[in-house]
């Protein structure tokens, strides 16, 4: 990638990024291209690493590019022209090598969920970000306030899965991972520099450990549109009967549920809950290439809403929400904590889930442990905040002594 142009601003000259068509980025799209990046990756110590998928285009995500960068060279391995990616699975796994991601939570899932990697040695720069208290942690932002270098976001909308890739698509896909090694080490030494980088190594070990979840579809998922307990149960019903009908036909068509119909015009349909077309047609998102395709089914799916009305969820959802009773006392402790927690950021200038997410919060607040034994049981807390702010929680809890 050749760097041309200075874009003079606010005093400082910024660097922009052109694409160029003598762009050194090699794109591997056949399995002996992958098996020489294998073979050359296994002489490498660092790698940058980030994947673009199909999720705003498809129902099933996929990874549709790999992306890596060492200090040297930049490759892009279509996924879809050589989808068996396991000769670089060693080199994900090899704890001798590190990965930097931006964001890499995603990406950590995704290629272990669809391609079986295990992955280890983990730098995420984002999290690094946010624990330094960063405010903007994009990574054009981020590159853009330490590099002096302007990111093309153009592409960030794109449809990876089409092919074939245009010079535009390339040139996006290599900016992911062309800087990452850089700003790594420089976040690195800022982590140092403040002591945070025991805290922050912790987290990446974290990070890499998570595996992806198949979760059952929820069937109270259409209570969280916004608006829906506002309806009455008779409304509820069809907004129910709508959401399932998506759902459904999101997953026949393999499209995102909200590219089928919005969760604006569900609720305008499940609002007027009409069993003809008079006026339906005038709700915004509800257009005549949705009518011809699907309207038949929309009607029926409101008819049956209707008819039915709102269903109640299986026992076993009920027997579920009936063990997760919250008390005054939890309300009590989770406020307490949270409290802390804010004063607590607000002192060391991050955002408050870096010093402990809300779930690990509502943890604490329900089992409310007495001893740091204890709190260092509870799921996702490190023992980086057992150190640094045991005594601390037990005081928030009514354990201790006053939180600092």
């Amino acid at each position: 990638m050749c760097y041309s142009g200075i874009f003079r601003g606010a005093g400082q000259a910024i660097v922009t990024e052109r694409r160029n068509l003598t762009d050194s980025v090699k794109v591997i799209d056949t399995e002996g291209g992958l098996g020489a990046l294998a073979a050359l990756l296994a002489e490498t110590t660092e790698l940058a690493v980030d994947t673009e998928s199909n999720s705003f285009y498809n129902y099933r995500e996929k990874v549709c590019l790999l992306q890596v960068s060492t200090p040297d060279e930049d490759y892009i391995v279509d996924t879809i022209a050589v989808p068996d990616l396991s000769p670089l699975e060693p080199i994900f796994a090899d704890t001798e090598k590190q990965k930097v991601f931006h964001a890499a939570e995603n990406d950590i899932l995704l290629l272990k969920k669809h391609h079986a990697f295990r992955i280890r040695n983990v730098f995420d720069t984002l999290l690094a970000a946010q624990i330094l208290g960063y405010r903007e942690v994009g990574l054009a932002s981020l590159v853009g306030k330490l590099f002096s270098v302007r990111l093309d976001k153009g592409e960030q909308r794109s449809d990876w899965s089409r092919r074939p890739l245009s010079e535009e698509q390339i040139a996006y896909a290599v900016r992911d991972t062309r800087y990452l090694i850089r700003l790594r080490d420089h976040l690195k030494g800022e982590l140092h520099g403040v002591n945070r980088i025991a805290a922050a190594e912790e987290e990446f070990t974290r990070l890499a450990a998570k595996e992806p979840i198949e979760r059952p579809p929820d069937p109270l998922a259409y209570l969280r549109l916004k608006g829906a307990r506002a309806l009455s149960p008779e409304k509820r019903g069809v907004l129910q009967a709508l959401f399932e009908w998506r759902e459904k036909t999101a997953q026949e068509t393999d499209r995102p549920p909200f590219r089928v119909i919005s969760n604006e015009a569900l609720m305008e349909l499940a609002s007027l809950a009409s069993t003809t077309w008079d006026n339906l047609g005038r709700i915004r998102g509800v257009t005549p290439r949705l009518i011809a395709r699907f309207g038949d089914e929309i009607l029926t799916a409101i008819r049956l809403g209707l008819e039915e009305g709102e269903k109640r969820p299986p026992k076993t959802d009920r027997k579920r929400r009936a063990r997760e009773i919250w008390t005054d006392e939890m309300e009590a402790r989770f406020q307490r904590l949270r409290e802390w927690r804010n004063r607590r950021a607000q002192e060391m200038n991050v955002e408050p889930f870096i010093v402990a997410s809300s779930r690990i919060l509502e943890t604490l607040a329900r089992e409310a442990p007495d001893s740091l034994e204890g709190i260092a049981g509870v799921p996702e807390i490190g023992s980086w905040r057992v150190r640094d702010y045991g005594e601390e929680i037990l005081a928030a809890l009514g354990n201790g002594q006053r939180p600092g």
